[in-house]
């Protein structure tokens, strides 16, 4: 589904304003490709890979999830009590990085 700016979402012009635990979107052709902002040395854990069925775990740079910031970001926003805390977010992205055979889309 493509993301579209609303109040659950926002723009961001700068990466310096992304937070550790941050759920931040990059929107395609007919899809979003989304990633958990893990800080600005580790930067993104997101899928990658040529489909769905080899779709690996993975941290990069957040010039490699934007491609060099050609591509809008955005920060995907929740209201109180619809989401983990960032630490939350963070220390699970970094669980399935080490493990990434215990993923399961439906524990999330």
């Amino acid at each position: 589904m493509a993301m579209k700016k609303s109040k659950d979402s926002e723009q961001m012009h700068e990466v310096r304003h992304l937070e550790d635990g941050d759920h931040i979107g990059e929107p395609g052709k007919g899809y979003t490709h989304h990633g958990i902002f893990l800080g600005h040395k580790e930067v993104v854990a997101h899928f990658s890979g040529d489909t769905a069925a080899d779709a690996q775990l993975c941290t990069v740079d957040i010039s490699g999830f934007t491609d060099n910031m050609r591509k809008r970001l955005f920060r995907i926003n929740y209201g109180a009590g619809q989401c983990l805390s960032p630490k939350e977010s963070v220390d699970i992205a970094k669980q399935y990085l080490q493990n990434p055979q215990s993923w399961n889309l439906i524990v999330i």
